[in-house]
């Protein structure tokens, strides 16, 4: 049976509020204005062999710290190594990296940070790099941009619906047994061990001062995997820079994102059969969906058109142009990057109620939900849309002020501040 989560509320009674305000902004003015290097960041990610959006984060908030003033080191690593090691040393490296501990630790020596902000760091960095953090004196500040450290695969999602056997279970009895990770028992016995590892050890309740969650499930989620509720708040993603909105009368819906199942593309493909009027679909991105795309497109009567790989300024063309953006992932997503790069362009959003991205759209005032239950769902919602010759162009406005209020640089860094602000005062009263 398929689980579906309801809309969390936006704020907990007691906790703190999903974007904190920060008292000291007048202590960290924006660009253009007197600027003291009042914080010292020190940033660690581990990339994917694959570039992905988790990359972009990490790159942008260093950014967006030092263009106003703050002192930032990157330590960025990759997971490169763990394909010259064999599997037992791998495993290993993944459960606990004295290699990469070291290496923050020689690095905080040198640089001594008021705050450790670490991103991802599975498999090859591993959770070795939080006490290493805390005992050389730093604050250490999560950003969790997935469920790894409840889920083996890290998507909450097998067999094609959405599955949560493991969040209660610290020995992740199902993901070894139907080998959730890679398709590999054994490499999912190595995921299970790094969770059960460091929840018994208590890394995240010990040697964390804050975890950043992008959405209310994210942080949802984790508070009922057992991390601590007075310590995870939510801080979104942002968009760069003041991007305009568009009018939206290209003609089009707009799919972006890796050509991939765990993306919805193969569902989206399915659904785009047969529908009303005549808006096509432009699908923006590479990944091994890429033949199945290809073929699609290459029948006129489908309405598709491939566009492969696009710089980001050229995608931000295409979302001011698009009717409507398109995020059909089935699993959860930790984020959904493309709804606020939507929004910033005015663009609603259609995408499944049961994942983060249907968390940042208002159905039928930003966008639009649909209840995830196969692709029956999303062909009868993109029947009753396209039946409108400009569908969501009522909705325009709403979608970029939701932009406006809540994705832009400057709020994000306001609410950065707070939370490293937070986070000192944590460890400092531990």
């Amino acid at each position: 049976m398929r689980q579906h989560l309801p809309r969390p509320p936006p704020a907990t009674p007691g906790l703190p509020p999903p974007f904190p305000s920060n008292e000291n902004a007048a202590r960290h003015p924006g660009p253009g204005k007197e600027s003291l290097p009042l914080l010292r960041v020190l940033s660690l990610h581990t990339r994917y062999l694959q570039p992905g959006g988790e990359d972009r984060v990490f790159e942008e908030e260093a950014e967006m710290l030092r263009v106003r003033g703050h002192a930032v080191e990157c330590l960025d690593l990759s997971n490169e190594p763990l394909t010259q090691i064999g599997n037992l040393r791998a495993a290993a490296a993944t459960v606990w990296n004295r290699t990469t501990a070291r290496a923050l630790r020689e690095r905080i020596g040198a640089f001594k940070p008021d705050v450790v902000h670490i991103h991802n760091d599975f498999p090859w960095t591993s959770p070795s790099v939080y006490p290493a953090a805390t005992r050389a004196g730093a604050a250490v500040v999560h950003t969790l941009h997935n469920f790894r450290n409840l889920c083996a695969n890290g998507l909450f999602f097998r067999d094609g619906r959405v599955c949560e056997d493991c969040l209660h279970d610290p020995l992740s009895k199902a993901a070894i047994r139907h080998a959730c990770y890679r398709g590999s028992r054994g490499a999912s016995a190595a995921t299970a061990a790094r969770r059960l590892v460091h929840k018994a050890r208590g890394t995240w309740r010990l040697d964390v001062a804050l975890f950043l969650a992008p959405t209310e499930l994210v942080r949802d989620r984790h508070v009922a995997g057992g991390f601590p509720a007075d310590r995870v708040v939510v801080k979104p993603h942002f968009v760069r820079g003041t991007p305009a909105a568009g009018p939206g009368d290209g003609g089009y819906a707009l799919f972006v994102g890796r050509l991939m199942p765990d993306k919805g593309l193969d569902r989206l493909l399915a659904a785009w059969r047969g529908l009303p009027g005549t808006l096509r679909l432009r699908i923006v991105g590479d990944g091994p969906l890429r033949d199945a795309a290809e073929a699609a497109a290459a029948d006129p009567a489908r309405r598709i058109d491939l566009l492969g790989p696009q710089k980001p300024d050229a995608i931000h063309g295409l979302l001011q142009g698009a009717a409507l953006a398109i995020v059909p992932s089935p699993v959860y997503e930790s984020f959904g990057r493309v709804v606020v790069e939507a929004f910033a362009a005015g663009t609603p959003v259609l995408a499944p109620d049961h994942g983060s991205p249907g968390v940042l759209i208002a159905d039928g005032v930003t966008g639009w939900t649909y209840r995830f239950d196969g692709d029956d769902a999303l062909h009868h919602k993109l029947t009753e849309l396209l039946a409108d010759p400009h569908p969501g162009a009522a909705l325009r406005p709403a979608a970029r002020s939701a932009f406006e209020e809540r994705f832009t640089e400057d709020a994000n860094y306001t609410q950065l501040i707070a939370a490293y602000d937070q986070a000192r005062a944590t460890h400092a009263n531990a």
